[in-house]
């Protein structure tokens, strides 16, 4: 602990004979440490911005599913109306057997890359979000005088062992709801 004496009170008090009492310097003050919460699943959930962005990578992929199954059905009626044309075993009917395989796998792969381009949209239209979020949640924080904001979420109900396994995922078990900013962030982060 350090202790300040006032100099001149001290050679005061031992040149008058009398005593001189020493106290602590007052500490200094520490920085108040002020923390919030933000719950990002309400606040995507809230936001109309990005509501849009889902709508439209949804419809994408409606449109895209849409003419993957014209194609489906093509093939399935070739398949019914033109393979009964020629006899079973033929070199025409394993010709057309085969170029009807052929379309039925590209066609296969195909769905599996249009899922995996609806996932690629998803993931950055979801990292567009996360940037964002992460600049609103910054500029709110230093205007309010926030030390840190922490996401938080609902710890949901565990009906098995994978559920509980889950929460070692949990970022924040308990929070004084006070402190909750989630309604804050959701006010200002559709604004330009």
């Amino acid at each position: 602990m350090v202790v300040k004496i006032n100099v001149l009170a001290a050679l005061l008090g031992v040149l008058g004979g009398g005593l001189v009492l020493v106290s602590p310097a007052p500490a200094p003050q520490e920085p108040a440490v002020k923390i919030g919460f933000v719950n990002i699943f309400k606040v995507r959930n809230a936001s109309k911005q990005q509501e849009g962005l889902d709508q439209k990578l949804g419809a994408a992929l409606e449109r895209e599913q849409k003419a993957w199954q014209e194609r489906e059905d093509k093939l399935g009626k070739q398949l019914r109306e033109e393979l009964p044309l020629y006899e079973k075993g033929s070199a025409e009917y394993n010709k057309l057997k085969l170029a009807l395989q052929l379309d039925e796998h590209r066609l296969k792969l195909e769905q599996q890359q249009i899922l995996a381009d609806y996932e690629r949209q998803g993931l950055a239209v979801l990292e567009e979000f996360m940037k964002r979020l992460e600049r609103v949640v910054g500029d709110y924080a230093a205007a309010h005088g926030f030390t840190a904001i922490l996401l938080s979420r609902p710890v949901p109900a565990v009906k098995s062992r994978e559920e509980l396994q889950a929460l070692n995922n949990q970022w924040v078990i308990y929070h004084d709801r006070s402190l909750d900013v989630t309604d804050d962030i959701i006010k200002v982060f559709d604004q330009p």
